[in-house]
């Protein structure tokens, strides 16, 4: 048979065209959508756990607050008992003070305090303008 001719090409070896690139984007896809899944289950696990922290915080903050305010009204009901007129009549009595007789007081006269008018503007040429801004 050697040299014999043929009509049609010898088709002993089929020879498949494999396309190398559709199982590595099958194994990519797979890798994207494993991947988005872990992401979201992150993020499903991450959210209520930060809500959570943060309704502690908040809970935290406002028990601080009222606290603060119990001992804000505590503090002012002392100043008003420290500070109320019966209270400091009696110490300035156990210290020896007079009472005060309105007919007793002067009262200054503010013009008497201030310099003449001269020294005034003597005074205030004296200063460097402030320059407007």
């Amino acid at each position: 048979m050697v040299g014999q001719v043929f009509d049609r090409p010898a088709n002993n070896f089929k020879v498949l065209d494999v396309q190398r690139g559709q199982g590595v984007r099958d194994v990519v896809a797979m890798a994207a959508v494993v991947f988005c899944l872990l992401l979201t289950l992150l993020w499903a696990i991450y959210i209520p756990n930060r809500q959570v922290e943060l309704d502690y915080q908040l809970e935290s903050a406002r028990k601080t607050i009222q606290e603060l305010q119990l001992e804000h009204a505590a503090l002012l009901m002392q100043e008003s008992r420290l500070t109320s007129p019966a209270r400091l009549d009696g110490m300035a009595e156990q210290l020896g003070f007079q009472p005060i007789l309105l007919n007793q007081v002067r009262f200054v006269d503010a013009p008497g305090l201030t310099p003449p008018p001269a020294a005034r503007m003597a005074f205030n040429s004296s200063r460097t303008p402030v320059e407007n801004r």
